[in-house]
């Protein structure tokens, strides 16, 4: 044998590179049944258990229908019912082993002071109609007080601060990013060009209310093809030839696609300053669109 290892040559249709080929994956197909994987696993999932909630100790029985003092350590928001949760004690505590009560923010004492979290009160422990405990009469202790005025001050402040920076365009600490304090002026100053007019002094002037044009009624002598017979119809010249159109065609009961001639066996369309000019007995006809006409429609 030589030095050199001898190699095994590969068998027939063995593919002798190293780099594996990545396949899609499919859903694989169960060996009866025919369903797949992915749906073993949604059963599964759906089979699943919750897992159990940690057990919460109830208040003492001796301390039904006592005053207690505790802490706000929950409140949570569904829709239009609050509710929360607390903690019984005098330092606040999250403690599994520490009793808490749930408390409706329709059982609160005065229902004009805002509870948060963190908050201290104190409470009557209560039954419902199920031996379940609730929290009734809940209202700050003095030491809750002074917490929520703390708060509701913080509160402010940051109201009063955002609100400053809004006016100021942005503008906090003093510093100014490039435009951005402009920018609210300058829009400001464009919804103000678009309310008014400029003078030639660069004044601002008041644009001058449009004045509506006076009715010019007149008597209008109608035909229509297809009917027969003559109506009078009294109309505002003043308006646009569309509104007379839709007028005219209802009087017969005529399609609106109709276009309004200057007269019966005429090709001339009536235009607006035609309209203008006409005196009372002056004669229109309705009839069909001619080919390439375009009827003016506009006042």
């Amino acid at each position: 044998m030589s030095d050199k290892e001898e190699v095994t040559p590969p068998a027939e249709g063995e593919k002798t590179s190293s780099r594996r080929r990545l396949r899609r994956r499919g859903p694989k197909k169960a060996a009866e049944g025919g369903e797949d994987s992915e749906g073993k696993r949604t059963e599964e999932r759906e089979k699943r258990e919750p897992l159990p909630r940690p057990e919460s100790v109830p208040i003492p029985s001796e301390m039904v229908g006592k005053v207690s003092v505790g802490y706000i350590t929950a409140i949570i928001k569904k829709g239009k019912v609050r509710f929360g949760f607390i903690h019984l004690g005098e330092e606040l505590s999250q403690d599994p082993a520490t009793p808490r009560v749930y408390f409706s923010f329709l059982e609160l004492a005065d229902k004009t002071v805002t509870l948060r979290k963190g908050y201290n009160v104190q409470f009557t422990t209560k039954l419902d109609d199920k031996d379940r405990q609730f929290a009734a009469e809940v209202s700050l202790t003095e030491q809750g007080v002074e917490e929520a005025a703390t708060k509701e001050a913080e509160i402010a402040e940051k109201k009063k601060m955002r609100a400053e920076e809004e006016g100021n365009g942005g503008k906090s600490g003093g510093e100014d990013k490039e435009g951005a304090g402009d920018a609210p002026r300058r829009k400001r100053r464009e919804r103000k060009k678009r309310t008014g007019v400029e003078g030639e002094d660069g004044e601002k002037r008041e644009r001058k209310p449009r004045t509506p044009r006076p009715e010019k009624n007149v008597t209008l002598a109608v035909t229509c093809e297809g009917y027969a017979e003559t109506k009078e119809v009294v109309f505002n010249a003043n308006q646009s030839l569309g509104k007379l159109k839709k007028v005219t065609t209802s009087e017969f009961g005529a399609p609106i696609t109709f276009q309004v001639f200057t007269s019966a066996g005429s090709k001339e369309l009536l235009t607006k300053s035609l309209l203008l000019d006409m005196e009372d007995g002056a004669s229109v006809h309705l009839a069909t669109p001619l080919e390439g006409a375009e009827e003016e429609e506009a006042a």
